[in-house]
């Protein structure tokens, strides 16, 4: 695009009213003793003469006159005087050109001055048509809580000219850096019309006292409308202590349940074996029960009445109401899931061998153990999931790739193959509450197939962490997912090592319907002593559930390690998180 210059007259120094010693002023190899200023002077068309002034701190009380200029700049005199402070001054105008919008300056010319008992002096004169940039932030707030997990926002030029950028001011608990981490205080960076940079900002706690600090990213650009923008932020910092919505669980957890109409959560523990029953409602652990060996895993029947403990060699079976055992089933295995296929029959699940591709049949009326696999009746998986409200089994294997998808039939207690489907959908399966859909924990939605289903089976939609995630083909790993039928939500656990901005476990919740992401919520960090050092210590979320009204959600969390091949600290600091999403 090309076009006439008629705004008024702008000449400045780059550095304007400078001090000019030694560092402004270099030698030029040259027949006469000349030296150019180490600045530039920018012009623009003016009919009207302007004054232009420098300091030359080193040149006092001397007489100069121009020798050589461009012939669009004219000077009301051609010669002058350094006053006795180095204040050199003179009155130009500049003829209308013609002017590219582009990203560098073109040179015009040179200024010669002629100073007395000293030499010539050259100035560049240049021009730079950047356009109409106009610059635009997204968000206008970041808000961090008392969260620890980054923020991102966006500086956006949303006009048709060349944005120059500089932040030159964020309060001192803020890390400003790009996605790969590098600092941006005091860089310029330059964006092309229509282009945006994306920024990440992470809070700094440490040593600051309990309170809410507030301050702002100043950015400094070269819109013509705000040269000064502040984006304002915000942080807590939380006093020594856990806030009472962090409930400490004692020992090691090894798995959990949630009881969705009575909002009660069962939790076992490994280190003296024992299920609890924490109970919403009170925020209080309600009833406890100890059991004879190891546990491994826990799982509860789909009318929620029954709770069933898979331990070394044994499973109990346990009422649910009064945390009873009523009875218990030997086994030769460790078992770690039980699906109740509310038909007579019971299909554990074994925690190792087998390739995690064989499950077991447990007859409630004959005490019969047998086995289902590829070469017993074409059933395999030791993930299981029974279709709600239907004699059907879906498994799946954990460990094979693909986990491959396995439907059969439990009319007859024992299942029949019906159809299999060469598929990964991840290495356990949930099913909203009416059994129309499945999700695999890489987020892969299907309608919940049968024998007439395709092959492959299509999928209806998929869980992204973020909006701008690709569809990709093989998804996305969650550590745990969990419907709401109140909200029409699905939660997710979400944490991968491959994605710099979210170097933290993040909580996703998405529309059941649509599958767009509704929002993120934060999580606190909590407080312990480790190794004798008592601090404020990340987190990591192994189990997330809604309530009956989904107005809260329940994290079940551990310490998260720095090192992320291992991000579980190895201590027993398990306690409960409760945090309202009523309001969000």
């Amino acid at each position: 695009m090309r076009q006439f210059c008629t705004q008024l007259l702008l000449l400045l120094f780059l550095a304007f009213a400078l001090s000019c010693d030694d560092s402004f002023l270099k030698e030029n190899n040259k027949t006469h003793e000349e030296f150019d200023l180490q600045a530039t002077l920018y012009v623009i068309p003016s009919a009207a003469f302007t004054e232009v002034s420098i300091t030359l701190a080193d040149l006092k009380n001397k007489d100069f006159k121009v020798i050589q200029y461009p012939r669009i700049v004219h000077f009301e005199s051609l010669k002058g005087h350094i006053d006795e402070s180095g204040r050199m001054a003179f009155r130009i105008k500049v003829d209308q050109f013609e002017s590219d919008v582009r990203i560098e300056p073109i040179h015009l010319g040179d200024i010669v001055l002629d100073i007395g008992n000293f030499g010539y002096l050259s100035i560049g004169v240049a021009h730079h048509n950047f356009g109409n940039p106009l610059l635009k932030l997204n968000p206008h707030l970041l808000d961090f809580g008392v969260s620890r997990t980054p923020e991102l926002f966006t500086i956006q030029n949303d006009g048709n000219g060349y944005l120059y950028i500089t932040i030159t001011d964020h309060p001192s608990w803020l890390n400003v850096t790009t996605l790969s981490e590098e600092p941006v205080k005091n860089k310029t960076y330059t964006l092309h019309p229509y282009s945006q940079l994306e920024l990440m900002a992470v809070c700094n706690r440490e040593n600051w006292a309990p309170g809410v600090y507030e301050g702002g990213i100043v950015i400094e650009s070269n819109d013509l409308s705000q040269s000064q923008h502040t984006l304002q932020v915000q942080m807590s910092v939380r006093e020594k202590g856990n806030t009472d919505n962090i409930i400490p669980l004692p020992g090691n957890v090894v798995d959990c349940e949630f009881n969705k109409v009575t909002n009660i959560l069962y939790i076992a523990e490994s280190n003296k074996n024992k299920i609890y029953a924490f109970d919403l409602a009170t925020s209080t652990i309600v009833k406890e029960m100890t059991l004879t060996r190891n546990v491994y895993g826990l799982s509860l029947s789909e009318d929620n009445k029954t709770l069933f403990a898979g331990q070394s060699a044994r499973v109990s079976v346990i009422d649910a109401g009064s945390l009873t055992e009523i009875s218990a089933i030997e086994t030769d295995f460790i078992t770690t899931d039980v699906i109740d296929g509310e038909n007579g029959y019971y299909y554990f699940s074994k925690k190792e061998g087998d390739f995690n591709s064989y499950f077991y049949t447990y007859n409630t009326t004959t005490e019969e153990i047998s086995p289902s696999g590829t070469f017993i009746d074409q059933m395999e998986g030791s993930a299981i999931v029974k279709i709600k409200n239907k004699p059907l089994l879906l498994t799946t294997r954990p460990d094979s790739s693909p986990n491959g998808l396995t439907l059969g039939d439990i009319s007859n207690g024992k299942p029949t193959y019906l159809k299999y489907w060469h598929q990964s959908f991840g290495a356990k399966l949930w099913q909203y509450t009416d059994g129309s859909v499945i999700v695999g924990q890489q987020g892969i939605l299907f309608k919940t197939p049968s024998v007439n289903t395709t092959n492959p089976i299509s999928r209806i939609g998929l869980l992204k962490p973020k909006t701008s995630s690709p569809e990709d083909e093989f998804g996305y790993h969650y550590s745990w997912l969990d419907l709401s039928t109140a909200t029409r939500s699905i939660w997710g656990l979400y944490h991968t090592i491959h994605d710099d901005e979210m170097p933290y476990p993040r909580i996703i919740e998405w529309d059941d319907n649509t599958y767009h992401i509704r929002r993120y919520v934060d999580y606190e960090d909590y407080y312990t002593t480790v190794s004798g050092v008592t601090n404020f210590y990340k987190t990591m979320p192994h189990y997330l559930f809604a309530s009956k009204d989904g107005k809260s959600i329940i994290l079940v969390k551990n310490l998260l390690g720095d090192d992320p091949h291992h991000p579980v600290v190895v201590v027993d600091a398990w306690h409960l998180e409760v945090i309202d999403v009523s309001n969000e």
